[in-house]
């Protein structure tokens, strides 16, 4: 592999993954070239398999969410899927053109990641009855980490990092990862506290946790 493969596969990742353009010349060239092309199969692969569900659920979206009345929760439900489709054409199509920097990326990957983020807390305020103090919490730590986001965003491309960006992304994701967190324990809380008193229709014992998760999540868009 010549210098030139190299620097076209470094160049996308450059902004997340490069602290400054003397890393490049270090002895971790190798190791880095490695993580890309690794990143790039598995992000290859993701979006093989969200394409191949997309299309086989289309149907069904249009019978259920399409043809029904708008509200937030499938204002959600489309931000989330069509953001991230329309920030994988994007990348594919301006992919064809340049490997310089893309805002426009971020902007969609922000915006999608957002949108996902407020589909969890939603569901998470909902199955709590509508707690408020979890609710709060949480839309406050969506909005710290949507900031932190949006600062990132905007700081311009100058050929090196700023020092503050590899902390201002730990922070955000952070906030992220406890968002994730905290809903996912809701969930499974309340989950294992109904457990009990929820049957399956077919047979006098309890319903398994997955039934309870898929029932939840049907309800909530349904």
């Amino acid at each position: 592999m010549d210098g030139l493969e190299v620097q076209e596969l470094i160049t996308p990742y450059f902004y997340e993954r490069v602290q400054s353009y003397a890393d490049l010349a270090g002895p971790g060239i190798e190791q880095t070239t490695k993580k890309v092309m690794h990143h790039t199969q598995l992000t290859n692969t993701s979006q093989a398999l969200l394409l191949y569900d997309t299309m086989l659920t289309l149907d069904k979206e249009l019978k259920h969410i399409w043809k029904r009345k708008v509200n937030l929760g499938t204002i959600l439900y489309l931000t989330a899927r069509y953001f991230i489709l329309d920030d994988m054409f994007s990348f594919w199509a301006y992919d064809l053109v340049s490997l310089e920097d893309n805002p426009s990326q971020r902007v969609l990957n922000t915006a999608a990641g957002t949108a996902i983020q407020a589909i969890l807390i939603a569901r998470a305020y909902s199955i709590t009855g509508g707690n408020k103090i979890l609710g709060i919490t949480l839309l406050f730590m969506l909005m710290a980490s949507l900031a932190i986001s949006l600062r990132v965003l905007f700081i311009p491309f100058l050929g090196s990092v700023p020092g503050d960006v590899r902390t201002l992304d730990t922070v955000q994701v952070t906030l992220s990862l406890l968002i994730e967190f905290i809903v996912m324990a809701v969930t499974a809380y309340y989950a294992w506290s109904i457990r009990g008193s929820t049957f399956n229709a077919s047979q006098d014992d309890q319903a398994s946790l997955f039934h309870i998760f898929l029932r939840q999540g049907v309800m909530r868009f349904t």
